[in-house]
């Protein structure tokens, strides 16, 4: 079978969940299928380049300065990949499988599918409402509400991430009959060495994503510096890059937490962020908007202590297996799971519906579905 994703941040060269979830399917599909991804050139990333089996097809300059502008994305960058999706009309697939973000796109993936008989696949990882809409873009906040619900409903099928994101789509009017659940953020054999070589638990509290004010590090700043004041040995440690970079350094050197809190980018393999992680007392989450939240399950399959205030987005049946308290008492919270510096890891629920080794078999089920 040929199959295309489509997405205008592609891993690894732009780190994200859901950037994760689209390089581990289509990777995983390539075992068996001539899989393609379409998307932005980034920062060393070739035109034309083979990975993991996967041919990447990139266009258009990007990088996180010039996608992100002033807290947003720019409307410029995604009128700039939709139109590059042009590109799709030069082959013929079977399957294409794209994100709704960031929705300009959808118009043209609809167009080569109606057009060349390929069935559309649209993932789905958050649903957002008028007010939040509102919010982002002020003004054109409601236009742009609309439009993002009309172009949701052009797919032939939806993949959402959670049961939540699922009941979000029934909302706006998709059948539940044309959405499935599927995420497969966590890959076993990573996981499992980093275990084996973890060494003892640190008084040390985590965050690992993306540098934008949604995540809303400023808050993890201010909570992991209260912990510290409580327990002068905890340490915070901000993994990641993002368009709020220097705006956070500022603040913790405007707070006078430099011997608390440091910086690094990105580590370059999995494994040596579960490793990491896993030697962590806790991973603090304090995001304002979350469909899933990869690093979440993957800090649980860890055995780490997960920490979100009460009014976390993040699914239930997420949210459950982790420790939950008011914004207010967050710092005393990490104070107590930092209390023994030799804890034992936390017993990990059963989290196999999350593994990577679903993704073939849960695409045929799919594929059959629609008919393929």
């Amino acid at each position: 079978m040929r199959i295309a994703f489509a997405y205008d941040l592609p891993y690894p060269w732009h780190i994200g969940g859901i950037e994760q979830i689209n390089a581990t399917e289509a990777e995983e599909l390539a075992k068996a299928n001539d899989v393609h991804f379409f998307t932005m050139r980034w920062p060393d990333m070739p035109g034309t380049t083979v990975r993991n089996g996967v041919t990447y097809h990139a266009w258009y300059p990007a990088s996180i300065n010039t996608v992100y502008r002033h807290g947003r994305r720019s409307i410029r960058k995604a009128l700039a990949f939709s139109f590059g999706l042009l590109r799709l009309f030069g082959y013929r697939f079977d399957l294409l499988v794209i994100d709704q973000f960031p929705y300009l796109h959808i118009p043209i993936a609809v167009a080569y599918a109606k057009l060349t008989g390929c069935k559309l696949v649209i993932r789905v990882a958050e649903v957002w409402s008028l007010d939040y809409w509102r919010l982002y873009l002020g003004a054109l906040g409601g236009p742009a509400h609309s439009l993002a619900i009309y172009f949701s409903k052009m797919g032939d099928s939806y993949i959402a991430n959670s049961q939540k994101t699922m009941l979000q789509l029934e909302q706006i009017g998709i059948k539940r009959s044309r959405i499935r659940v599927f995420a497969p953020v966590l890959t076993k054999g990573a996981l499992d060495s980093a275990l084996a070589s973890a060494r003892t638990k640190r008084k040390r509290i985590v965050f690992s994503g993306r540098l934008i004010k949604e995540k809303r590090i400023d808050a993890w700043i201010r909570a992991v510096g209260e912990a510290s004041r409580l327990d002068s040995r905890i340490k915070g440690t901000i993994i990641g890059k993002g368009a709020e970079e220097a705006n956070l350094k500022r603040l913790v050197k405007t707070l006078k937490l430099e011997h608390v809190i440091s910086f690094r980018h990105f580590f370059k393999s999995k494994t040596s962020l579960y490793k990491y992680i896993a030697e962590s007392s806790a991973l603090l989450n304090m995001s304002a908007r979350e469909g899933l939240s990869i690093i979440t399950l993957e800090a649980i399959a860890l055995g780490t202590n997960v920490l979100l205030p009460s009014d976390s987005p993040i699914p239930d049946d997420i949210k459950e297996m982790c420790t939950v308290a008011e914004e207010s008492a967050i710092p005393r919270a990490l104070e107590r799971i930092c209390a023994d510096p030799r804890q034992k890891r936390r017993s990990v629920p059963n989290l196999e519906r999350y593994y990577s080794s679903n993704v073939i078999s849960f695409y045929s089920f799919l594929t059959k579905e629609m008919g393929l």
